[in-house]
């Protein structure tokens, strides 16, 4: 198969680790950051990048396909995928690159020169927000969706809020204990 040429000839190169970037289809508005995730099942990797490993078990894709038979040669992999939006056509997108470009700056330290692409993004997201306004149903459904996007960033920071507030609470109970 093409993913076993593939992972001979990466063995063949003495490749150290593998990084597979994808994108998926989400529901995501184009004017917000596009979220980036990443895994791999290899241990170590998860580790050092904290990274998740996938809990899945079924049908899967050729990206996890290549990734076994890179496993098969003691290549470790890393996956990592960008949701773009739904609604747009499968044309590129800059502002996904760059979200992916991000994401491996931040998690495994290469420099990637992302901001290399904010003119190009800019750009993008002027032609989209246009092609939007065309269109009053279109509009409204972005508008929805960054809504329903602001929404979820909410209820995350004050999860991540109420999380503090509890560690420090049993931290200070566990204190009060200790001088009893």
């Amino acid at each position: 198969t093409s993913a076993e040429l593939l992972a001979e000839f990466a063995a063949e190169l003495g490749c150290e680790m593998a990084i597979g970037l994808g994108a998926v289809n989400g529901v995501v508005p184009h004017t917000r950051e596009l979220p980036v995730y990443g895994y791999t099942v290899d241990d170590e990797l998860a580790a050092r990048y904290d990274i998740d490993q996938p809990t899945y078990e079924g049908p899967t894709g050729y990206m996890a396909s290549l990734n076994a038979e890179l496993e098969a040669y003691s290549i470790p992999c890393v996956s990592i995928r960008v949701e773009v939006p739904h609604y747009l056509p499968t044309t590129p997108s800059p502002k996904g690159v760059q979200a992916l470009l991000a994401y491996i700056e931040e998690v495994l330290g290469i420099d990637t020169a992302s901001e290399d692409l904010d003119a190009e993004v800019d750009d993008w997201i002027e032609l989209v927000n246009e092609a939007v306004a065309m269109n009053d149903e279109n509009a409204a459904y972005v508008n929805q969706l960054e809504l329903q996007y602001d929404s979820e960033e909410e209820m995350q920071e004050a999860g991540e809020d109420l999380v503090i507030e509890l560690e420090s609470f049993l931290a200070d109970k566990a204190e009060d204990e200790d001088s009893d």
